[in-house]
Formats: structure tokens, C-alpha cells, sequence
């Protein structure tokens, strides 16, 4: 979540949306990643699957378009597979996991609330997936929902 970008090799190549409505007690997530995308404005500074295979195949042979439906089959089929793992192991696991590929750890973001806007450098998450933002020397403040703005990049 902390951001929802999703990057490839340094260029974005999806993004994650969540949301929340707690009187329903109900999560809702949506992913969209570029597949087989390949004219991408320079602008965003974003990339394809298929884009960067093409770029970085071993084999020499440019690979086919990617199909979709595979895709997110595999996708959805090890999300499935890891997620009891992952619950079991009260996010120790996942926690790890994220900081390892986190391309904000440690770094001074500008993160923007509901009520106000906060400069800090991010020191991970928490278990309860709350973003754990040092505004301070003292303070380490947890923060459940707010977009990450600066600085990440």
C-alpha cells in the first residue's frame, strides 16, 4: 500500500487501489499493471512486462504478447497459495518481505492526510499495515490511510 506503485527495474509498471468501507466491513482491492503496453509516454516514467522481457531476455528472441488471462491466472493462483502463509505467520513474514523492496524505506516523503500533511522519513510498517512515518527525532507516528506524495522516486 505504502505507495501503491508498483515498480519494475525502477519504472512503474501497475499500481494498487484499496478501499475500505467499514460499516460493510468490507475491503475492496484493485491491481492494474501494464502487460503488454509498449507506447508509454517517456513522461511516466513507466514500463510493460512485455517491455521489459523484451529488454532484458537472456535468449535473444523477443517474447510473444503476453496472455492476460494466463497472467492472472498464475497471478491470482500464488497470491491464493501464499496468503494462508502469509495470515499465519501475522504478517512477520510479509512485513520482511515489503521492507526488502520498499523504494521508500528510509526515505523523506511528503505524506498527505485527511486533516493535514506531514514530512517525515518512513521507517517501515507495522503489522496492522499502518505506514510508520518519523516527523521528528522522537516521533514515529502510524498512519492507517493518507497518499504518498514526494519523494519516493
Amino acid at each position: 500500500k505504502w505507495p501503491n506503485d508498483i515498480f519494475l527495474d525502477g519504472k512503474k509498471v501497475g499500481g494498487i487501489l484499496t478501499s475500505f468501507f467499514p460499516s460493510l466491513k468490507y475491503l475492496l482491492i484493485s491491481i492494474g499493471i501494464n502487460t503488454n503496453n509498449t507506447d508509454l509516454p517517456k513522461s511516466l516514467e513507466a514500463t510493460s512486462l512485455i517491455s521489459f522481457l523484451r529488454e532484458n531476455n537472456p535468449f535473444g528472441k523477443p517474447p510473444h504478447p503476453l496472455d492476460n488471462d494466463k497472467f492472472l491466472d498464475e497471478l491470482f493462483t500464488q497470491f491464493g497459495n501464499d496468503l494462508p502463509a502469509i495470515i499465519e505467520s501475522n504478517f512477520d513474514n510479509y512485513i520482511s518481505e515489503y521492507q526488502r523492496y520498499s523504494i521508500i524505506e528510509n526515505k523523506m516523503i511528503t505524506f498527505i492526510t485527511e486533516f493535514q500533511d506531514y514530512k517525515g522519513i518512513v521507517k517501515g510498517i507495522s503489522k496492522e499495515g499502518a505506514l510508520l512515518l518519523q516527523i521528528d527525532n522522537d516521533l514515529i507516528q502510524p498512519f492507517l490511510s493518507g497518499s504518498v506524495t514526494e519523494g519516493y522516486r
